[in-house]
């Protein structure tokens, strides 16, 4: 989710946890990923979803990378990753991978 400011969070048991009562801070140039539902992340709940907060302007940026390989415009991510970024041959998907770990390989 592309913001300004995001819900004030605090690390907890080595993740984010929002603290929406606690009023909003500016995001900067962070990416800040954490549980929707705290309690059911502690629960080890499966359906437990995650919201991660990026810089305004980063999902266009993004696809503007992933469709013309940034400056270098000589290949299309798709072309090793698979048709929607979903994985091919030995090529990992990298639709609705984690942001973060997705910015530390590139």
């Amino acid at each position: 989710m592309e913001a300004a400011t995001v819900p004030k969070a605090a690390i907890t048991a080595w993740i984010f946890k929002f603290n929406p009562q606690a009023g909003t801070e500016e995001l900067g140039q962070r990416i800040v990923k954490g549980p929707d539902d705290f309690e059911h992340f502690e629960m080890h709940d499966p359906a437990t979803t995650y919201v991660a907060y990026v810089p305004v302007g980063s999902i266009a940026s993004g696809k503007h990378m992933a469709e013309t390989w940034g400056f270098w415009r000589t290949l299309e991510c798709a072309s090793c990753h698979g048709p929607g970024y979903k994985g091919k041959d030995d090529a990992p998907g990298l639709a609705d991978r984690n942001p973060t770990s997705i910015v530390r390989q590139l």
